[in-house]
């Protein structure tokens, strides 16, 4: 058996031989396990109607479409139960009006012809849009994973080019900087890579020549985290934007121009919210600072909005101007749909007390004037899908949690224009959603949010979920996959109810309320979480025995600790993508990129810190845990499989309860009712039984 000593231990690692993905005997000891696990699962009473029931619910309401601008267009990717895999459709935007969507590719369709189980990624890469052609290169995962292959595609013809730019499979992306030529990284041919695994360089690639011939214009440091791309017209043309990413808090930007390899350095603050793609209004590249401080001569507070002006032939005194600055207690609701830029504007989702507003600041080519939005009702949310930076039309979502998705068009014609209405999963109007506190154990006071039923007896069954890393926050949405999509509406269907506590580590409070679980300080984390727990059940609303945790990815870490360090609060765990081997986090996945957030296990005392609540680590024989259902993606490299097999390994080694089900595709989003109903029944019938 291979075994290793972990980082400041003695003892040696039994289940090391887990961490590979692809490893012949670690697939064969997961298939063995999910081969139980499904058995299991599928021999209980209630697993074929929930299945039936949750395929039903797919056919009644499809997921909200994801938006792209591109020259005179917007492009749609939609999916429903004939086509969960998207299908890809193009409208022309003008005259005041959307035109008619045309269906350009559809996936399921690729997927046959080609017989590889293809996934659209486009969250996975920068899309842009060839000046002149339009054309775009199109991210293809053949797994579901990070891992895609870029194909050049006409969006309006629905075609491949065939002699186009084209990259095999690898962490890839590019952006266009004119019709010939694209800003390109990728770890194809054993290119450099990062310990994240992510690429070092960044090339500039004409058309016609070899992608081996591409010149390169960046590299990044050995210790580096990753390097983000984006396009900006700076007046001169389409300049490159590479984000150097030292870590996740600090980044470094460069510009590039397509007819030189001459990098100029942006003079933008290094601390700044990753958003990725990095937005851009005109000439400005839009930035969000997560400290006070001054640059090129300009001083801002934590949390504003910034614009640097790219533009070569500037001659302003500070190419750095202040776009908004928030309230006290106001925050960016959202990094990845709280702003939306265009021409001449940004649009931004700033929350307080749980309360979004809608700011609009616009340039009139010498200030930045600013228009503050109406508060809206808590429960709800609005975020922008996508953002014309050619114009000043954008997408924008509203949605609640008893409230259906709204999608509308702003911006293209004198009136707003309904894109996707969401239809209602189930009848929610016997359901109350409230907002309580709780107080964790140094003080901290912690918000959460309830939704269930308006009427109550007895100890309800409630499930609780969260995130808490990285600054992202818990977004109020109607069945979104954070909460499992549809599949939820089987629980509510059932009288449960779920919480939501706003722990510190997420974005909720700022960046203030980010750091203060970062490393040293991630066990407040857990307090906060197991805190929202025990005042629920002090309140007589469930026991126990009726409260389960479940979440994904850092989620999944979350749950876990939570089932390993305080299994008297909780009757049922689903670990989903977890993390929870946090001494070897930098050797699984992309692991080695997160050390700024977590800490480093080659550090003694970051090691102690983490020692103590790594779930891998804390389980004991003979410990008395909660049933757990553990759940992932054998494609999933983002995390990577590893952390998932080897919590199920000791879990079971130790004589706990314990289902393990790995999936072949999916990637790190395997957990999807649309194209994975039988996993998310699974997990359904798994809390049904243990906590109804």
């Amino acid at each position: 058996m291979q075994t290793s000593l972990s980082p400041q231990s003695t003892e040696p690692d039994p289940y090391i031989w887990l961490e590979d993905p692809r490893d012949e005997r670690a697939i064969q000891w997961a298939a063995a396990r999910s081969g139980a696990a499904q058995s299991a699962l599928q021999s209980m009473t209630e697993y074929e109607q929930i299945l039936q029931k949750l395929k039903k619910l797919n056919g009644v309401s499809d997921p909200v479409p994801d938006y792209h601008f591109l020259p005179g267009h917007l492009l749609r990717v939609s999916r429903n139960e004939q086509s969960p895999h998207g299908v890809l459709s193009v409208a022309p935007v003008g005259s005041g009006r959307l035109g008619g969507w045309v269906d350009v590719l559809n996936m399921e369709t690729l997927r046959r012809e080609e017989s590889t189980p293809w996934e659209l990624r486009l969250g996975a890469t920068t899309l842009t849009s060839a000046p002149g052609s339009g054309h775009v290169l199109l991210p293809l995962s053949p797994d579901g994973g990070d891992t895609t292959v870029l194909r050049e595609f006409n969006p309006l013809s629905g075609t491949f080019i065939a002699d186009g730019f084209r990259l095999p499979a690898g962490r890839n992306n590019a952006v266009w900087l004119t019709s010939d030529v694209v800003l390109v990284q990728h770890t194809v041919d054993g290119a450099p890579v990062l310990p994240t695994g992510w690429p070092k360089e960044v090339h500039l690639w004409r058309r016609g020549t070899q992608l081996a011939d591409a010149n390169v214009v960046f590299s990044a440091e050995d210790d580096d985290a990753l390097i983000l791309l984006g396009a900006v017209d700076d007046g001169e043309g389409t300049a490159g934007i590479v984000e150097c990413w030292r870590n996740y808090s600090t980044v470094d930007t460069f510009l590039i121009s397509s007819d030189s390899d001459v990098v100029r350095s942006a003079e933008l603050p290094r601390r700044r919210k990753m958003i990725l793609p990095a937005p851009v209004a005109g000439p400005f590249l839009i930035g969000v600072a997560t400290e006070e401080g001054t640059c090129g001569g300009i001083s801002f507070g934590a949390e504003s909005v910034l614009a640097y002006d790219t533009r070569a032939s500037s001659t302003a005194k500070s190419r750095l101007h202040v776009v908004f600055v928030p309230e006290h207690d106001e925050y960016l609701a959202d990094t990845n749909s709280g702003i939306a830029s265009n021409t001449s504007s940004v649009s931004m989702v700033f929350s307080k007390y749980s309360r979004d507003r809608v700011h609009t600041s616009h340039w009139d080519g010498t200030t930045w004037h600013v228009t503050r939005g109406d508060e809206q009702e808590p429960g709800t949310s609005t975020g922008f899908k996508a953002s014309d930076t050619r114009g000043e039309a954008r997408v924008i979502e509203t949605a609640g949690f008893t409230q259906p998705a709204m999608v509308v068009l702003q911006g293209a014609g004198a009136e707003d224009e309904n894109l996707y209405s969401e239809s209602p999963v189930i009848d929610l109007s016997n359901l109350h959603v409230q907002q309580r506190r709780a107080s964790s154990p140094d003080g901290t006071e912690v918000d959460y949010y309830l939704i269930g039923p308006t009427e109550v007896e007895g100890p309800t069954p409630t499930l609780f979920t969260g995130y808490g890393a990285f600054g992202i926050t818990v977004r109020p949405s109607y069945f979104g996959w954070e909460v499992g999509g549809s599949s939820l509406a089987l629980w509510f269907d059932r009288g449960g109810s779920l919480a939501i506590p706003a722990v510190r580590g997420g974005g909720e409070k700022g960046t203030v309320w980010h750091r203060a679980a970062m490393r040293e300080g991630r066990q407040r984390s857990y307090d906060d979480f197991a805190a929202a727990i025990e005042d629920l059940q002090h309140s007589g609303y469930t026991t126990p025995d009726h409260t389960g945790v479940f979440g994904m990815s850092n989620g999944g870490l979350l749950a876990a600790v939570i089932g390993t360090q305080r299994p008297d609060l909780v009757g049922a765990v689903v670990s989903d993508v977890p993390l929870t081997d946090m001494i070897r986090l930098r050797h699984m996945g992309m692991g080695a990129a997160w050390l700024e957030e977590y800490g480093d296990a080659d550090d003694p005392t970051m090691n102690a810190v983490l020692s103590g609540y790594s779930p891998y680590q804390a389980i004991q024989d003979g410990g008395d845990y909660p049933p757990f259902l553990v759940t992932v993606a054998t494609s999933d490299d983002r995390v990577g499989p590893g952390h998932a097999r080897k919590l199920a390994a000791r879990l079971e080694e130790a004589g706990a309860t314990v289902l393990f089900l790995e999936d072949q595709h999916g990637g790190h989003g395997v957990s999807d009712a649309l194209t994975n109903p039988e996993l998310m029944a699974a997990r359904m019938t798994f809390l049904v039984a243990e906590l109804m």
